[in-house]
């Protein structure tokens, strides 16, 4: 779309709409009668377009004024975003844990359930490759322990970090989001692969591991010039909402 978007008879910068406009203006390339009255819709049920687009569909063929090519062209909206963003992502530096920390933010906002990612950096902590979120429980992460390390190896990276989101208050981690990082830490050191870091965010801001010093998870994992800072008795500190 050359980032400009038809809207009535003017041609405006995407970046220059809200994101209900947006919607609406994405509509009225189907077949829906009043895109704009269905995009009122939608927000209201849902109350943004990251929860509009991550919704089962059945919920969204509850509503009578979607039409099929309308729910399609809404499910397309997270696979586009993906692919810009990966684009977008690569080369960016992940160095520090304060980096990590706003980068991870950034790619797992606006989920309605808890979603893992891995990110593969070269040796100086730049962007390599992403790979799509998980969506489950914290747990889910062990079952996908053969997909990230099989992620890494096609990679050829020695380096990777992973991250999860929290749909609740609370950034501490759970006794299933340590298991799950030793888990995957357990499989990585055969392979000379080092988990740098293991973020968990949600809507309020977001937390790293390796700085958790109380966990005793990255004691005797080389930090290979990653910057952060340890904390001692991190884990009292960190407020259930941030």
């Amino acid at each position: 779309m050359n980032n400009q978007i038809h809207n009535s008879e003017n041609l405006i910068p995407a970046d220059k709409l809200t994101d209900k406009e947006l919607l609406t203006e994405l509509l009225s390339y189907t077949s829906c009668k009043d895109p704009e009255k269905l995009s009122q819709i939608l927000f209201e049920r849902f109350t943004s377009i990251g929860a509009i687009a991550a919704s089962d569909k059945h919920l969204l063929q509850s509503i009578p004024e979607l039409t099929e090519d309308a729910l399609i062209m809404i499910k397309l909206i997270p696979v586009f975003s993906a692919r810009t963003n990966t684009i977008r992502r690569n080369g960016v530096k992940l160095n520090t844990a304060e980096k990590a920390k706003d980068f991870f933010r950034s790619v797992l906002e606006n989920q309605l359930t808890e979603n893992f990612t891995a990110v593969a950096v070269n040796d100086k902590f730049a962007v390599k490759s992403i790979m799509n979120c998980v969506s489950g429980t914290a747990a889910g992460v062990v079952s996908s322990c053969r997909e990230i390390v099989s992620f890494a190896l096609n990679c050829g990276t020695e380096k990777l970090f992973i991250a999860h989101s929290h749909t609740i208050n609370s950034l501490k981690p759970s006794a299933e989001d340590i298991v799950a990082t030793r888990s995957l830490m357990t499989a990585l050191h055969p392979l000379n692969i080092v988990l740098i870091d293991h973020i968990i965010t949600n809507d309020s801001g977001a937390v790293s591991m390796r700085e958790m010093s109380d966990i005793d998870l990255f004691d005797k994992e080389p930090d290979c010039g990653y910057i952060y800072e340890p904390v001692a008795k991190y884990l009292q500190k960190i407020p259930d909402t941030l």
